[in-house]
């Protein structure tokens, strides 16, 4: 038995080498954590080289190892896939994969692939309680009834990153906010693919989770390139 969308093989009574389907699923499962970030999506054969846990959307009449898994979702099992590849199928409607060398999004529709809607950034405009800075990561809270932004932080659980901003606002000045589901542009240092956490510095970023006792660790997002990130907040949990 397989399951309907992905293509996976299901565990059955009696089963030979069961652990074939369990570490197939986690696999599929680690592929999709990453929010199927893929690597290219117009190759036809194996790359050369590639990091384990590498994703390719396999293209039209391929060959090698690929031969026969048109359309499907390529992932690399060890470096340079030097234990093979797990296959998915990913070709279902309303499926967004993310394209890293085109750096965009693409969307199935139920017969083919097509670039993802852009739509209007979702913003307001908030007058902040302290300067920030382009990039940083924020809290969106309420102050004597009116609404406010100041720098998220993860030593302090009543300030959660719930916004971000692209440019710097002096304190007490109106700007530009942005929301979950948008890309921070303009930053530096990240590695493609990693997931980010609210860092103890106020409005920053870092990749290695608060380890403290009392810190908070929020996933704030998953980095697109080495200066976008894409902002997806999550609910905090205290350390």
């Amino acid at each position: 038995m397989t399951l309907p969308r992905t293509g996976a093989a299901e565990w059955v009574a009696s089963q030979a080498s069961p652990w074939d389907a369990v570490n197939l699923m986690a696999r599929l499962l680690d592929a999709g954590a990453c929010r199927f970030l893929i690597e290219d999506r117009d190759l036809t054969a194996p790359p050369g080289s590639c990091a384990d846990g590498a994703c390719y959307l396999i293209a039209t009449s391929p060959t090698g190892g690929w031969s026969g898994e048109a359309g499907k979702l390529a992932v690399a099992i060890g470096a340079n896939a030097s234990n093979g590849w797990h296959f998915m199928t990913v070709a279902v409607e309303g499926m967004k994969l993310y394209v890293r060398d085109e750096n965009q999004e693409i969307t199935h529709d139920g017969s083919a692939w097509s670039a993802s809607a852009v739509l209007a950034a979702p913003s307001a405009t908030i007058q902040a309680s302290e300067a920030l800075t382009a990039g940083q990561v924020l809290n969106l809270y309420t102050s004597a009834g009116a609404a406010r932004i100041r720098k998220a932080n993860a030593t302090d659980s009543s300030k959660p990153a719930n916004a971000f901003t692209l440019s710097a606002i002096s304190s007490g000045a109106s700007g530009a906010i942005y929301f979950a589901g948008q890309i921070i542009t303009g930053l530096s240092g990240l590695t493609p693919g990693t997931v980010y956490y609210l860092d103890t510095t106020g409005g920053a970023l870092t990749s290695t989770p608060p380890s403290s006792s009392g810190n908070g660790v929020q996933e704030v997002g998953i980095a697109l390139s080495a200066t976008t990130l894409l902002f997806n907040p999550q609910p905090m949990i205290e350390v």
